[in-house]
């Protein structure tokens, strides 16, 4: 793409998308090359006992960035052209959670949510903000055991900011049983998230 600008000097940032394309991610900090923020938009906050809980209820989409610091123009005639080469990075990564259910016979429907989860990402240098939330999702795909009819897998794939790989998560498991009333509420700690290509 070709731009006419005026000789200086310019910070540039470039993502994938306009600020209004997203339909769960918005932006803050537009004032400033390092403040400019990428953020969950679908956030709720429930309350569960005393506790008052941050839930993303939809996971932000593929955002990717490119970012060049001070980046000097200046032209002697109206045909001269500096080219600014950027490559975007990735922004958001994908988590494929594989849950392990027994009686999986029994389950109509699964939701989880796991903490931890960044809030946002600073798209200049792609640090993610301190803030954490939890990441709702729903559980899908039930996969037998081989030669079982009572066990096997439900997996759910969602996308984040960020999300720590050396700390221990919370995850939250409701599930829906078959009978259309009985629901099912475990909660289990010290859940490891790893990273792969």
């Amino acid at each position: 793409e070709s731009l006419r600008l005026p000789a200086g000097v310019y910070d540039v940032i470039l993502f994938n998308r306009s600020f209004t394309d997203f339909s769960n991610i918005a932006f803050r900090g537009n004032d400033g090359y390092e403040t400019l923020e990428a953020y969950n938009k679908n956030v709720e906050t429930r309350t569960d006992g005393d506790t008052p809980t941050r839930i993303v209820t939809a996971s932000p989409e593929k955002l990717a960035s490119a970012a060049v610091r001070g980046s000097g123009y200046s032209a002697t005639s109206a045909d001269d052209r500096s080219i600014l080469r950027l490559a975007p990075e990735k922004r958001t990564c994908e988590v494929v959670a594989v849950i392990r259910v027994e009686g999986l016979n029994n389950v109509r429907s699964a939701i989880c949510r796991l903490d931890g989860i960044s809030e946002s990402v600073f798209l200049a240098t792609g640090k993610v903000s301190a803030q954490s939330v939890s990441q709702e999702f729903l559980l899908v795909n039930p996969v037998f055991d081989e030669g079982s009819f009572t066990s096997g897998t439900m997996t759910g794939t969602f996308s984040v900011f960020g999300v720590d790989f050396s700390d221990e998560h919370h995850l939250h498991l409701e599930a829906k049983l078959i009978d259309g009333k009985t629901v099912f509420k475990e909660d289990y700690d010290d859940v490891k998230v790893t990273e792969s290509d």
